[in-house]
């Protein structure tokens, strides 16, 4: 009777985290967004790194150069597909979205530097198993989600 609900319903994913048994919601967009926020906060400022160099330099290099740096800044407001799902598959990345989760089945229980430092005491493995949880969580892994695989698992 319930095949199939756990993705379409989001029922997230039991995980045991720091001796207790919690629930893994799935992202929200509004999670994504943050993920993003804090990826595109760590981009250096393109027109800022330019000017340290600038000097000294041929001015239609320094031209060139500036007109680089803007179209750099212009287009870097989005962080790609592969900026988020490497961010997200790191320690401080599963941190994050661990802290989200528990912001909305554990509000209060944990910070995010608390998290940080659980994680960063954690082997290669044990982190893995809270990347994998989390993309199962939110239809990300190889299974997919309610429409269907994921392009990676199809392949």
């Amino acid at each position: 009777m319930a095949e199939g609900l756990a993705r379409v319903t989001s029922a997230g994913v039991p995980i045991e985290f720091d001796g207790e048994t919690v629930l893994l919601p799935p992202l929200s967009l509004q999670d994504y967004g943050v993920i993003e926020q804090h990826i595109l906060s760590k981009r250096p400022n393109p027109l800022k790194a330019v000017k340290e160099v600038l000097e000294g330099l041929d001015v239609e290099v320094q031209k060139h150069l500036l007109e680089l740096a803007y179209q750099d800044m212009k287009s870097g407001s989005t962080a790609t597909a592969a900026e988020l799902v490497r961010f997200t598959n790191s320690t401080d990345g599963i941190s994050m979205v661990l802290w989200l989760g528990f912001r909305k089945t554990q509000p209060g229980r944990w910070t995010l530097d608390q998290i940080q430092e659980i994680i960063g005491k954690l082997d290669a493995s044990e982190v893995q198993k809270y990347i994998e949880a989390s993309g199962q969580a939110s239809g990300t892994d190889e299974l997919g989600n309610s429409i269907g695989q994921t392009s990676a698992s199809a392949k």
